[in-house]
């Protein structure tokens, strides 16, 4: 008699967890900021009405990528601060 193919329950790893969570907070951060900066420059009737399209690239982009855009941050912000 043959056992049965036990099948492993695949558990999600806490960095994997982590830079879910990142990219889910950057993308709405960067979303609404893009759509803010569409409607602030281009008036609300096209700002609301197309601006979003951008924005979702914007935000996509910046969603898969946040953790260089957070190295380069740092190193931005460290070399602001230490220049003085």
């Amino acid at each position: 008699m043959q056992e049965p193919i036990r099948v492993l329950v695949r558990r999600e790893s806490t960095v994997s967890a982590i830079y879910q969570n990142g990219a889910i907070l950057v993308w709405l951060v960067t979303f609404f900021g893009c759509w803010v900066y569409c409607i602030q420059n281009y008036g609300v009737s096209l700002g609301v009405g197309l601006g979003w399209l951008p924005s979702i690239l914007v935000a996509t982009v910046a969603g898969a990528l946040w953790p260089l855009l957070l190295v380069f941050a740092a190193v931005v912000g460290w070399t602001f601060f230490t220049a003085g």
